[in-house]
């Protein structure tokens, strides 16, 4: 390479030195066109000399199907991945609609249960009442639709016991089937009242507290109440305490 180089340059000396020359020497326009061509002739021999042109054809070896251009390989796609995110897309619409649907179901249950509850009557009677307390049936059939008025009867025709007992039975069972307050089938005196207190009127309540203590008195005491006495309880029984339809009832 450097050889080459070094004959390029002595080469383009030679020649800019018999131009120079050449342009001193020449008296007139047509020596120096002459003189001209004789230059570019000498450069065309100069570029055909293999050691001193810059381009040089040089021969190698080369594998045969070497020349083919390179195909590209094509780009590795991954299918399942571009599915996935299709599902995805498409679980989640679906998930959307699925709680658009909840959601406007429970509004309609919601509409629904606040109409019926508008139109529903609550019925004030346990749920599980019982037929007996402390041996005492307390069923409404089993008791007159007048109360006082058939205790009053029964005190007058000297049958005391059967007529407290019918005003005691009386008082469980509008307490039960009236009220709606939750006694049960061994229940005691006291227990009723706790119970009944805070679901009745003031006088009621005293009323229901005083039938029970006279009651308290004659099953435990053995001490009978006065006949004034007895016939007030008769007489207020049925208004403190009104019979009512009761589902159930025959």
């Amino acid at each position: 390479m450097r050889s080459r180089a070094k004959a390029t340059w002595l080469a383009l000396i030679a020649l800019a030195g018999v131009g120079v020359m050449a342009t001193l020497a020449a008296p007139t326009t047509a020596h120096a066109a002459i003189d001209d061509t004789e230059v570019l002739d000498a450069l065309e021999e100069v570029r055909k000399d293999p050691n001193i042109s810059p381009e040089r054809k040089v021969r190698t070896l080369k594998w045969a199907g070497e020349d083919k251009p390179e195909e590209r390989k094509p780009t590795v796609s991954v299918p399942w991945l571009r599915g996935l995110f299709e599902w995805i897309a498409g679980m989640s619409r679906l998930i959307l609609w699925i709680g658009i649907i909840v959601v406007l179901g429970l509004i309609v249950l919601f509409i629904k249960r606040v109409v019926s509850g508008a139109s529903y009557t609550k019925q004030v009677r346990a749920p599980d009442a019982p037929t007996h307390v402390q041996e005492l049936d307390i069923r409404p059939e089993s008791l007159p639709d007048e109360i006082g008025t058939a205790a009053l009867a029964l005190w007058e025709r000297n049958d005391h016991r059967a007529a407290l007992a019918l005003l005691y039975r009386g008082l469980l069972s509008r307490l039960v089937h009236v009220h709606g307050v939750a006694i049960r089938e061994s229940t005691t005196e006291a227990d009723c009242l706790k119970l009944a207190v805070p679901r009745l009127q003031s006088e009621v309540a005293q009323y229901a507290s005083m039938l029970v203590r006279v009651w308290q008195h004659a099953v435990y005491g053995a001490r009978e109440p006065a006949a004034d006495e007895m016939q007030a309880l008769c007489t207020r029984f049925d208004r403190s305490f009104p019979a009512q339809p009761v589902g159930g009832a025959s």
